[in-house]
C-alpha cells in the first residue's frame, strides 16, 4: 500500500527540511512515505520561478520547488514526488478571471471554467513537468467557496445571507453546453435560495451536508428533503422545499460535470507531459464548495488517481484508484491554516488583534489538534479493502510554535505578538478544547 507524505505550505519548509517531514510522516502513520506532495502553487505565490509569479519573498528569490525535488530525488531514489496546484490562484485573480458570486460581484479566486484561466494553469503544468516532478495534484476542496460574506450583513430577523458562487459568463456557457442546463443566478438569491437545503449560515460561516450519488443519479428529491429537514436546514412545511430540491438537484449534476470537464482538459496537458494526476477530494461525494463528485470526475476520466477523505461513492474503487486522505476533508482546514497566518505578520496594530489572533488560533486548533492522522488509524485503513494508498499531513502545533519563534526571529512581528500569540496556543478558548489533546499544554 502506498503512503503519501502531503507537504501543505511553502512555510512548512522555510524552517524544516524535507527529511523532517518525511520522518515526522513514517512516526505518524507508522509506514516510511512511498510519495512526496511539495507546494508548487497553493497560496500565494509559487515555490519556483514562474510565469505568473515569483518565488515567495520568505523564500527568496530561488527555484525551491526545484530543489526540494532534486533533493528527494537523490536521498530517496524510489520516492515518487508530486507537485501541488490549489487551482483557484488568489494572487493572480482579478475582476476579469475571478469566480463571481450569485449578484455578478468579483470574489477573491479565480474560476477554473475561465478559458484564461485554463490557459494559466496549462502553462504551469508545463513549467511544473521541467522540473521534473511524476505527477500533479489539483486540490478541489475549495474550488468554488459557499459561504455567508460580511459584504452581504444580516437581514432584519438576524439571518445571514449565503454567498454562491460560480455565475461567471464561462459557467453560464458551460453549463448549457455540457449538460443543456440553465444556471440562472436568481435561484440562488434570497430566502429561496435552492442551497438551503445543504447549506445553512453559522458562526464559522456555514455549516454543510454532502449531496449522496443516490440523490443526484435518481433525482431523489424525497430523501434530500427529509434528510435536510431532519439537520435543521429547512422547515418542515416549507412550501418550495420540493421544487427547490429538485432545481438544486439538477443543479449539482450540472455543476459536477462541468467542474469535472475543466479538470479533464488540465489532464490532457499533464499526460502529454508524461506526468500522473490526482485530485484532492474533501468528500467522495458532491461537496458543493468543490463543486463535483468522485464519481463525476470518474465518469470524464479526469484523473488518473483519487485523494478523499472517504470512500462513500458508487464508483468501483477496484477499478478507480482511491486514496484515502486521512484528514477531515483533506486540506480544507490546513489551507485555512496557513493562508490566515500571513495575518500574524501584518505590522499594523490594530484595536481587535487579540480577537483576531485569537481567531487563526481557533483555525489552526481545528486543523491540527482534530486531525485524525495516526499510526492507530492508518493501521485501520491498511485493512480496509480494495483502498490504495493512505495520504496523511504531518503538522503539529509543536511544528506552528517553532514557526512563530521563527518567525518573531526573523523580524515579522515584536515580541509582544509573539507572546500573545504563544498565550493562546497555551490558554486555548473553552470551545477549543475538544478531543481530549486539544487542552493539553504544547509546551509540557
Amino acid at each position: 500500500m502506498r503512503s503519501i507524505c502531503y507537504i501543505p505550505s511553502i512555510d512548512c519548509l522555510v524552517y524544516r527540511s524535507t527529511e523532517y517531514w518525511l520522518g515526522q510522516f513514517a512516526q505518524r502513520s507508522g509506514m516510511p512515505a512511498t510519495d512526496v506532495v511539495f507546494p508548487a502553487i497553493v497560496e500565494a505565490e509559487p515555490a519556483y520561478p514562474s510565469r505568473y509569479g515569483q518565488t515567495a519573498a520568505r523564500l527568496g528569490q530561488f527555484n525551491w520547488l526545484g530543489q526540494w525535488v532534486q533533493d528527494a530525488r537523490h536521498q530517496h531514489p524510489q520516492l515518487r514526488v508530486w507537485a501541488a496546484i490549489n487551482p483557484t490562484i488568489s494572487s493572480l485573480s482579478n475582476g476579469m478571471i475571478a469566480t463571481r458570486d450569485q449578484w455578478n460581484e468579483p470574489m477573491s479566486d479565480t474560476c477554473i471554467n475561465h478559458v484564461v484561466v485554463q490557459q494559466m494553469l496549462t502553462q504551469i503544468i508545463n513549467e511544473l513537468a521541467d522540473l521534473q516532478v511524476d505527477g500533479i495534484t489539483f486540490d478541489l476542496t475549495d474550488l468554488y467557496p459557499n459561504s455567508t460574506s460580511s459584504r452581504y450583513p444580516k437581514l432584519d430577523q438576524g439571518e445571514q445571507l449565503i454567498q454562491n458562487s460560480c455565475f461567471c459568463t464561462y459557467c453560464i456557457d458551460k453549463f448549457a453546453e455540457i449538460s443543456q442546463f440553465q444556471l440562472d443566478p436568481e435561484h440562488f438569491r434570497g430566502k429561496r435560495n435552492i442551497t438551503r437545503h445543504i447549506l445553512r449560515a453559522s458562526d464559522q460561516g456555514a455549516t454543510f451536508i454532502e449531496l449522496r450519488d443516490s440523490w443526484m443519479d435518481s433525482l431523489d428529491v424525497d430523501s434530500l428533503v427529509r434528510f435536510s429537514a431532519a439537520r435543521g436546514f429547512i422547515e418542515r412545511d416549507d412550501p418550495h422545499r420540493e421544487d427547490d430540491g429538485r432545481q438544486l438537484l439538477c443543479y449539482a449534476n450540472a455543476r459536477a460535470a462541468v467542474t469535472a470537464d475543466a479538470i479533464a482538459r488540465l489532464r490532457q496537458t499533464a499526460y502529454h507531459r508524461g506526468l500522473r494526476t490526482a485530485v484532492v477530494l474533501g468528500t467522495a461525494q458532491f461537496d458543493i464548495s468543490s463543486g463535483t463528485s468522485m464519481a463525476a470526475l470518474v465518469n470524464r476520466s479526469a484523473s488518473d488517481e483519487y485523494w478523499s477523505s472517504d470512500a462513500e461513492t458508487r464508483v468501483n474503487i477496484r477499478e478507480h484508484p482511491l486514496v484515502i486522505f486521512n484528514e477531515r476533508r483533506a486540506t480544507y482546514a490546513y489551507n485555512a491554516l496557513f493562508a490566515n497566518l500571513r495575518t500574524l505578520e501584518d505590522p499594523r496594530e490594530y484595536s481587535n488583534e487579540a480577537d483576531r489572533i485569537g481567531h487563526v488560533i481557533s483555525i489552526t486548533g481545528a486543523a491540527i489538534e482534530h486531525s485524525p492522522f495516526s499510526s492507530s488509524s492508518c493501521a485501520v485503513l491498511q485493512i480496509i479493502p480494495n483502498i490504495a494508498g493512505i495520504a496523511g499531513i504531518p503538522y503539529t502545533m509543536q511544528d506552528f510554535i517553532e514557526w512563530i519563534r521563527q518567525r518573531h526571529t526573523d523580524r515579522q512581528f515584536p515580541q509582544r505578538r509573539m507572546m500573545l500569540i504563544l498565550s493562546h496556543v497555551r490558554n486555548p478558548a473553552p470551545d477549543e478544547r475538544r478531543g481530549g489533546a486539544a487542552g493539553r499544554d504544547p509546551f509540557a
